[in-house]
């Protein structure tokens, strides 16, 4: 049963989240970023060329239309969504692409009545940049989401809610990288063929139980990831002919 999606554990070692400076999150996020696609490269060396490409001066940080720059740089590509939700977010972290959010950083780390009168008083005031791991959807009652985030250097579990709240001053703003780190991928390849016929039908199950639009997720990479059909060549014409109505609803190709 699919009940995480992105990683459930930190895929970067403890002592190298944190950001060096107090307004480099963005920065360092990155650098978190291309060292998982193998580029080596460090937080300075992004802060010199960010400097050099006017996307960043110390003590304004890196504008939010410029927090992926520097992965186009080093050849990775990524995506900028706006006014992104929790299906946008689940459908990048399934296919295990690299998500980054802007956030209010005190809804996280302070949140509480004085963070609620500055929100009224002043709106929305995106302050941080953070890695979105993974988002655990194993209780549908608390769904939480694993943060990698360089200005605390931890990886911590938040409520959906609360993490959303903080998300919402940046009017959902969303980085995903177009393509997943090959160790990433070929670990979600593995958890998926290690399934037997049962899991894929409970997970499936349980998919259409959640949305359409979480359906189309896992449609998609099933998709995008043809060798996961041809490993569930005996499950998938069972799931089909039990779920084609529903999967008609979801707008779902049967013929996948």
């Amino acid at each position: 049963m699919i009940t995480t999606f992105g990683e459930s554990e930190p895929i970067y070692n403890p002592g190298e989240i944190q950001q060096a400076y107090g307004d480099t999150c963005a920065i360092k996020s990155q650098q978190l970023i291309l060292k998982s696609f193998g580029v080596d490269v460090t937080e300075e060396e992004l802060i010199n060329e960010a400097m050099t490409l006017q996307i960043y001066s110390p003590g304004a940080g890196t504008p939010l239309a410029h927090m992926g720059d520097l992965l186009e740089l080093h050849g990775v590509d990524a995506t900028m969504f706006d006014s992104a939700n929790k299906y946008t977010l689940m459908h990048e972290l399934a296919q295990g692409h690299q998500v980054m959010v802007a956030v209010d950083s005190g809804e996280l780390w302070t949140s509480g009545f004085w963070e609620k009168i500055k929100d009224f008083l002043f709106g929305g005031t995106p302050n941080h940049a953070l890695i979105v791991s993974g988002i655990d959807v194993t209780n549908e009652e608390n769904v939480e989401v694993v943060l990698t985030d360089p200005g605390t250097g931890n990886v911590m579990r938040y409520p959906y809610d609360q993490f959303a709240d903080a998300w919402s001053d940046s009017s959902f703003t969303m980085l995903a990288t177009n393509d997943s780190p090959v160790e990433l991928k070929n670990g979600i390849l593995d958890n998926i063929m290690g399934m037997d016929t049962q899991d894929w039908m409970n997970t499936f199950s349980d998919v259409l139980e959640t949305g359409v639009e979480v359906a189309k997720t896992v449609a998609d990479y099933l998709a995008e990831n043809p060798e996961i059909v041809v490993a569930l060549q005996d499950v998938l014409p069972v799931f089909l002919a039990d779920n084609a109505h529903d999967l008609a609803a979801a707008g779902i190709d049967v013929e996948l």
